[in-house]
């Protein structure tokens, strides 16, 4: 539902509609979730945690479906279950993206952080 709603409506960000998400899978009582307090970096410093990369994944590819976060995600999630094959491609791939989309991934700052929140033990 966010992502159609994030699709049709101009004021409506995906970053926004990304961060919704994953609030709804991290905080157990949805009350109690606040963007001011949950911000992106945070609850992707809470799912990775937990181990819990296919709900990265799954939003990643809903509202940023070509990102470098989905690609590093993958990566996590194959080294964490021991495919390093799958894990070596990702990381490669997550290289190329790197030298290419460097000056996005600037500009987008809450990607950039929760990209090396995910690398912290």
């Amino acid at each position: 539902f966010l992502a159609v709603l994030s699709s049709c409506y101009d004021d409506v960000p995906k970053v926004k509609c990304f961060q919704y998400w994953l609030g709804s899978t991290c905080i157990s009582d949805p009350i109690q979730f606040s963007p001011e307090r949950h911000e992106i970096p945070c609850l992707v410093s809470t799912l990775c945690a937990r181990k819990c990369y296919l709900p990265l994944i799954r939003a990643g590819e809903t509202f940023f479906p070509k990102s470098i976060f989905v690609t590093f995600m993958y990566y996590l999630h194959s080294f964490m279950q021991l495919r390093l094959k799958d894990a070596e491609e990702y990381l490669m791939q997550f290289k190329q993206m790197i030298d290419t989309q460097g000056p996005d991934l600037e500009r987008d700052s809450w990607m950039r952080e929760a990209l090396i929140i995910a690398l912290e033990p």
